[in-house]
Formats: C-alpha cells, structure tokens, sequence
C-alpha cells in the first residue's frame, strides 16, 4: 500500500515538473513576448537596424517587432543614451504621433555634413521597449548641394556670377584659391530673394572653391575656374636714352591693380606693385624715370598676380665716362673728329653721313676704342644712317662699337660694311647692337691680305637684310685669325645673292653663337665651311625660306656644341641634320607675311623663339 502511494506521488511530481520545464522551454524561444519581468516590449534587433544618409534626410531601415503598434526614432548631434531623457538638448523625435509603423523611415529636416546619433524604440498600448542603438553609434550626412551648375557665359576673367534655388535660405558665400584664407561675401537680401550674386574680382585663369552658407552650415561647394586673360595691345616709347620711357595699354583691359617695373627679361608673378593713379587708369598710360643706361626692364600692369599689359625693353648705353664726345652732322665733320682726337673716342651722330663719296674709312691707329652713336642721349634724335665702302682699322683697337644706327653700304652687290684690306691690326670685339644693316655685299670682309687678330664680332638687337654674296662674315685667309661670331636677338634677310650668314675659306676654326634670332633665305648653305671649320652653338631660333640643300657646307669640319630649341620650317630642305626640329608648318604657316619682310609668328606655342621684336 505504502509502494503504491509512493510511485503515485512520484509520478504526480514528475509530470508536474516536465510540465512547469515544458512550459519554461516554449517562453523561452519567444523572443517577441512581454518582458515577465518589465512587462514590456523587446525592441528590434541591433544587427538589424541600419541608415542611410543624404544630404538633408537619413533612411532608417530596421526588422519589424510583432505586436507593435508604431515606433519612435529619436535623432540628436549629441550623444545619445540610456540615461539621457528623450527630446533631451534639442534632439529631433520622430513618431511621437505614432505615424511610424513600419520600415523603412526617411528622417528629413537633417543638415548636410553633420554627425547624428539615433536610436529607436517600439511602442504598444501604452508599453514601450527599451532604445536600440545602431552598431556604429552614429551617421554623418552627406554634403548639400544648392548651387545650380555654372553656366559658361556667367564666368569671365575677373568675375563668376553664382545662382541656388531662391527657397534655399542663405547668408553667405566665402570662397578661396589654393590655400590662402577663405574671402567672405555676405548676401544681401536682393542676392537672397534673387538666388544669385556675381563675385568679381578675380583672377584670371584660376580655380576657385565657392561655398555658400546659411549662417554656420554650409550648404553648398562648387569649384569653378575663371577664364584666361587676353593681354591687352600695348607699347612701351623709350625717351632720350630711356632716362625716361612711357608705357601705354590699349581698352578693354578690366580691374587693374597696380604696376611692376622689374629689371631683366622676367614674367612678374608675386613682386610688389606700385598703386595707378586715376589719372594713369584714365589715360592708360605710364611714364617712367631715373632707368639706368644699357639695362633691359620689364614693365607690366597687374590685376592681382595677373598680368594685363607687359612690355620688354633696354635703355640705350651710357656713353662711358673716360670717352671724348664729339658731335659729327656729316662727312667732313667725321673726317676732323678722327684727325683731332685719339685714345677712346665717341661720335654721337648730329646728321646722317655718307663716306660712300668723299670722307675717310680709315680709322687712324691714334684711336684705340671708337664708339660711333646713332643719337644724342640727351635729345633722343632718331636713329641717323651712316654710309660707308667699308670702315678699316689702321691699329690695334679694344673696342669697335656702332649703336642705333642704320648702317648701309651703297649697294647689295657692291662693298662691305667693313673691309679688312690689308689691316695689320689686333682688335678685341667689334660690336653692333640695335642696328639696321642694309645694302651691302658683305657686312665683314675679312682679306687675305689682312694681318692679326679680331676676337671677338658680335651683332645684337639688329635688322640684318638685303645683304649679297659674302654674306655676314667672309674670312678668306689665315693672315687674320678670327675668334668667334655671336648673333642674339637678330633677324637676318639676306639678298637674293646671298648664299650663306658665313664663310670661312682658309682661317682657323671659327666659334659662332646663336641665340633667339630669325633667319629666311639662304640658297646655299647656313656655314660654308668649305676649308676650314666652325663649332656651332645655337638656341632658341626659327628658320625658314631655305632653299639650300645643305646647312654646313663641310660637315666633316664642323662641330656642333649645343643645339636646342632651334626650328626650321617646312620649306627648308637642307640635308644635314644638327639637332634641329623640322615643323610640318609650312613659312607662310609659321610667319604672318615673309615676303613682306613680317616676321611675326602665328603659332602661339612657337612665339617665344626667334627674334624677339616680332613677339610684339
């Protein structure tokens, strides 16, 4: 009886507990029922909740929560916690009218580029569960963009007008380039009831970044680049011997900020300016005074680091001061300058002279440096013609120099400019700087019968045409020993006799330097170095019209040191290679009218070599 009772109540006991442990079991797996404990709702899944961010809205995606009737999303720049009230700080709440009642949920009113924190919660007939929180804590919203695309005809050199939808509120634009520190442009309320301001005074050519603000949060970026500045027409008038020069620039040159007068052939970039009176902004025009004597300057308006005008010159040379100046107006004031003077003597021409028919070419051996002037540098006359059958020297010389001048012989197939014909003399340089050299056969005629030595023959800033057969130099002998022959900043046209800028037929080898000229129509050959040899260093120089087939005539005595940036057009058939880079333009491609003697050159990417005066 006892064992009865006592199997009874074990089995009673053991199905009560497998029953109170099957129903522990099936609450368990319910991970959607009321909290026993809280008697409130779980909330969703944290690996389930997730957001997307715009500029000015953020979608909310989350898995949904049985028995719910509506969520509650609160967002906040703060950090947001379980301790932290709800609506706390000025947080945005979402769904406190129970309107969100399933995913996803576009939050809007955000601003752009701004970090927010989120959670969320699920609500049900008056119980709530707990805030859930993203794994990532936070989200940052995109960059907003109210800017509309800038239009082609609202950007110029100097300025960009900017527009935005008008119902996007905005206080301010600020912009910068490169990394200076930001220009700040506050709207008016006609630009914000507008939507659109013009930013002016820029510079030209430039990237700038535009953001636009509506008080703190900005609302917009935008790169835009300026466009390129042409540079206005303008000249520069050198004034007696450049003690004085004014620089003159054309209409339509826009916002100017002030000058740069720079010594040297430079472009100006950051060198401080000097402020353009009204007066000079009315009349587009600069004089300038106290320049020194055989200096090149560099003269430029500015807009900002931009330059708008800009010229390149040199003063004329001061006559040194151990020279005797002699006023000479013609031929026989040049004959009493020579016989009553000796050591270093000047001639500043008064008058044009012409030795072609009387007067003497002899320069006696009493003179040992000549400089023969083309104008006063107090009156600053035009340059004076001087004629010669060709200057020789009687004695040693240091220096020959003929400055400013034009300088002719009496005919493309008659005499020479100079005629070394029987010279015994030792002369270091024989310079010809800003010079016109025309009608002559020869511009050096170096004989055979000649004795000594000439360093030294250098020809810059002149206008070499019309010259026949024996070309720039003819050394026809070894009696003589020429040095080396330089040529810079010069254009050289030769007469339809002449066959080649030089020629050496028995002296030693001759060094000949070239640098930013411009050469048109040889027919025989560049160098004729047909007995004896030149090294060549060229830079920096256009050529065209060559109809000789050959550049050396000798290639086996000559030398090339340096070639570089030396082109040749089309045209130019010549065979032997130094270096140099043969263009496809043809010459009436590369020059504005070589005919007619105008140089000038078209392809833009080719104006910076040759003979500079044409860049003008």
């Amino acid at each position: 009886m006892k064992q009865k009772q006592l199997i009874h109540i074990l089995g009673t006991g053991t199905f009560g507990f497998l029953l109170a442990t099957g129903i522990a079991s099936c609450s368990d797996v319910n991970d959607w029922s009321t909290d026993p404990s809280f008697d409130r709702l779980f909330g969703t899944r944290q690996a389930s909740l997730s957001v997307e961010p715009e500029a000015l809205s953020a979608t909310v995606e989350w898995e949904a929560t049985p028995k719910t009737q509506s969520y509650l999303i609160e967002v906040s720049t703060d950090s947001l916690y379980d301790d932290r009230a709800m609506g706390e700080g000025g947080s945005l709440l979402y769904g406190t009218d129970g309107s969100i009642t399933r995913s996803p949920y576009v939050l809007t009113g955000l601003k752009g580029e701004t970090t927010y924190y989120l959670r969320i919660k699920s609500v049900s007939e008056g119980k709530e569960s707990r805030w859930v929180y993203p794994e990532k804590f936070k989200f940052t919203t995109d960059a907003e963009q109210i800017f509309h695309k800038v239009a082609d005809e609202d950007v110029t050199d100097e300025s960009v007008r900017l527009t935005w939808d008008a119902a996007m509120e905005a206080t301010r634009i600020e912009y910068v380039r490169d990394e200076e520190e930001p220009a700040v442009r506050e709207l008016t309320a006609e630009e914000r009831a507008a939507g659109e301001v013009l930013i002016d005074g820029l510079d030209p050519k430039v990237t700038y970044t535009f953001m636009i603000y509506n008080g703190d949060t900005r609302r917009g970026t935008l790169e835009v680049q300026t466009k390129a500045a042409v540079m206005a027409d303008s000249e520069v008038t050198v004034d007696a011997a450049a003690r004085r020069v004014t620089f003159t620039w054309g209409e339509n040159i826009g916002r100017l900020t002030g000058y740069v007068l720079l010594e040297g052939d430079v472009y100006p970039a950051d060198q401080p300016q000097t402020a353009l009176t009204d007066a000079q902004l009315q009349a587009r025009q600069l004089t300038l005074t106290g320049l020194k004597g055989s200096t090149t300057y560099t003269v430029a308006v500015m807009r900002g680091r931009t330059v708008r005008a800009l010229q390149t010159f040199k003063t004329w040379a001061d006559i040194p001061a151990d020279y005797t100046k002699v006023n000479v107006g013609n031929a026989d004031e040049w004959d009493a300058a020579l016989a009553s003077h000796s050591g270093k003597v000047a001639v500043v021409l008064t008058g044009d002279v012409d030795l072609t028919a009387s007067g003497t070419a002899k320069i006696p051996a009493s003179i040992t440096s000549l400089l023969v002037w083309g104008g006063d540098v107090v009156t600053a006359q035009k340059a004076h013609t001087f004629r010669t059958k060709g200057l020789s020297f009687l004695g040693n010389m240091d220096a020959v120099e003929f400055y400013n001048l034009n300088l002719f012989a009496n005919g493309s197939t008659n005499n020479y400019l100079f005629d070394f014909n029987g010279s015994k003399a030792d002369i270091n340089t024989v310079s010809l700087t800003s010079c016109v050299l025309d009608e002559a056969r020869g511009v050096f005629r170096l004989r055979s019968s000649s004795t000594g030595t000439l360093r030294n023959i250098v020809a810059e800033d002149c206008l070499i045409r019309n010259i026949g057969s024996y070309g720039f130099v003819s050394q026809e002998g070894s009696g003589l020993t020429l040095g080396t022959v330089t040529l810079k900043k010069c254009t050289y046209v030769p007469h339809s006799s002449g066959k080649c800028l030089l020629q050496n037929k028995g002296g030693g080898v001759v060094g000949v330097v070239i640098d930013q000229c411009t050469f048109y129509g040889f027919t025989y050959a560049f160098l004729d170095n047909n007995k004896a040899g030149f090294t060549l260093d060229i830079s920096r120089t256009l050529m065209g019209g060559f109809t000789g087939s050959k550049f050396f005539q000798n290639i086996a005595t000559a030398t090339v040191n340096s070639c570089k940036d030396f082109y040749v057009s089309a045209d130019c058939p010549f065979e032997t290679s130094i270096g140099e880079t043969r263009l496809e333009l043809k010459d009436a491609d590369l020059f504005a009218n070589p005919g007619a003697g105008d140089f000038r050159v078209k392809p833009t990417e080719y104006a910076a070599f040759g003979d500079p005066r044409w860049e003008k």
